[in-house]
């Protein structure tokens, strides 16, 4: 998903294939999640509000939440 917002608008994309490829990439997290314990639970929590975030309008606004958010991560996990 950084990689993703570090390329837009330049990789051509529109806001709504964007916030799309966006979405498809965060339902792949939760699809190959192979995580148990308490790193599972934080990493879920760390996701939870991400969704919200890829939820309505897409605009370049969003998208420029989204990567402060993800900006975060590292904060958080190794």
């Amino acid at each position: 998903m950084r990689l993703l917002l570090d390329g837009y608008p330049s990789n051509g994309f529109t806001p709504q294939v964007m916030r799309d490829t966006l979405t498809s990439e965060f339902a792949r997290i939760f699809e190959r999640c192979t995580m148990t314990g308490e790193a599972h639970e934080q990493l879920h929590n760390y996701l939870v509000p991400l969704d919200g975030m890829l939820e309505g309008e897409a605009s370049d606004d969003r998208f420029a939440a989204i990567s402060t958010y993800l900006d975060q991560y590292g904060t958080y996990f190794e």
